[in-house]
């Protein structure tokens, strides 16, 4: 072989050899080392770790204020029905209640209910509804009464 063909045969094989060289330095620089991959699941696990307690005071003072405005709320209840109790106790509510909700009378009193001819109407007027529909119950089929309720729900 004649000595430049030679040094081309050389030039290609060195040029070929460092095409492989860097084509093995660029793998390695792209793979993980496994202790890089170590480091980086120790470091989110730590992470975690330590964030835990950091939410947990986070959701711990959203309920105090939650359960501080609770308490307010419930002394302002409590309030309410103290007054409430102390009004109950005096002698002039009690007669109130007892006369109103009671009925009742002082000895020697006469009592008189009074009632409106709205009031007459209504209960003069449910009396009779409810012996029509007793009459009807008495007269009619099941099957007569459930088709009269269907009709009575399509003329809606």
């Amino acid at each position: 072989m004649r000595p430049q063909a030679r040094k081309a045969k050389l030039s290609t094989k060195s040029t070929s050899k460092k095409n492989r060289d860097l084509r093995k330095k660029k793998r390695k620089s792209f793979r993980l080392n496994p202790q890089w991959f170590i480091c980086g699941v120790l470091l989110i696990v730590v992470g975690l770790w330590l964030s835990r307690p950091v939410m947990q005071g986070i959701v711990e003072r959203k309920e105090i204020f939650v359960l501080q405005d609770e308490i307010v709320e419930l002394q302002k209840e409590n309030e309410a029905l103290e007054r409430e109790v102390s009004a109950l106790n005096s002698d002039d509510d009690i007669e109130i209640i007892a006369r109103q909700d009671l009925g009742l009378i002082k000895p020697g009193e006469e009592s008189y209910i009074v009632i409106s001819e709205d009031e007459e109407e209504k209960e003069v007027g449910s009396q009779v509804i409810n012996e029509s529909y007793e009459e009807k119950e008495s007269n009619e089929s099941i099957w007569q009464q459930f088709l009269e309720f269907i009709a009575n729900l399509l003329n809606r």
